[in-house]
């Protein structure tokens, strides 16, 4: 666990630059949007109306980034070198399949959550590996399901202690930029910290795909693992 974890953070910061410029096209407007709403038409912080528009953005737009950083750490890890276009056209091209497997996803993990949330917790963990199988394997939204149960069969709790371990570190980091724009609107009131909040969420949102570069290594080590079918010899 820990070295994929490791090994994540290396690719990340090999790739950065594409990676956060792949992120910023959603998040950093996005973020200017819900500082705008929140500022002019909440007038006070309501952190559950914001965490429901950030929610909302990152179902209907999260798909694109995502489809584009799987794109890049396939060919990364195939010795190629991908661009900011080649990306961001696969992640396109691969919006509406992303868009609709993780919805079924996320509807029957709810529903789980809502039983018991144990089994909330079963489901998210059986179907983690969604995203990769199909932008990289082209699986429709019932065998994206099929195929994710397959292949996190057995890795299941190390793919939660990985998870919790790299949600809680950017957590903690997510948090002390935001005691600083506490401590900069008490040391300085007439600032005014729209741009600074924006910039330190759009930073955060960077930070998670850290998550989905660990989740791409399990995928990756599952499907390059895997037995092989033998090619029959014609006698």
């Amino acid at each position: 666990m820990f070295n994929k974890i490791s090994e994540a953070i290396h690719l990340f910061r090999t790739h950065f630059k594409l990676i956060a410029s792949l992120v910023l096209t959603v998040w950093l407007p996005a973020n200017l949007l819900i500082e705008y709403y929140d500022d002019n038409f909440l007038y006070q912080e309501n952190i559950f109306k914001i965490m429901g528009a950030a929610m909302w953005i990152e179902a209907l737009l999260g798909p694109i980034y995502i489809g584009a950083i799987i794109f890049l750490l396939s060919e990364a890890k195939q010795g190629q070198n991908v661009k900011y276009k080649e990306a961001i056209v696969e992640g396109l091209r691969n919006w509406g399949a992303l868009f609709k497997a993780r919805f079924f996803a996320g509807l029957l993990i709810v529903l789980g959550l809502i039983a018991l949330i144990i089994p909330g917790i079963y489901l998210a963990l059986r179907f983690s590996l969604i995203e990769y199988v199909v932008v990289l394997e082209g699986a429709d939204t019932r065998d994206s399901r099929e195929r994710s149960t397959e292949l996190t069969e057995g890795i299941r709790w190390e793919l939660l202690g990985a998870a919790l371990i790299s949600n809680i570190g950017v957590l903690i980091l997510s948090f002390v930029g935001g005691f600083i724009i506490g401590l900069l609107q008490v040391s300085f009131p007439a600032l005014d910290t729209f741009y600074i909040s924006a910039i330190v969420d759009s930073a955060t949102n960077v930070l998670f795909s850290i998550i989905t570069i660990i989740f791409f290594l399990y995928y990756w080590e599952v499907t390059t693992n895997e037995p092989r079918e033998a090619t029959p010899v014609n006698s």
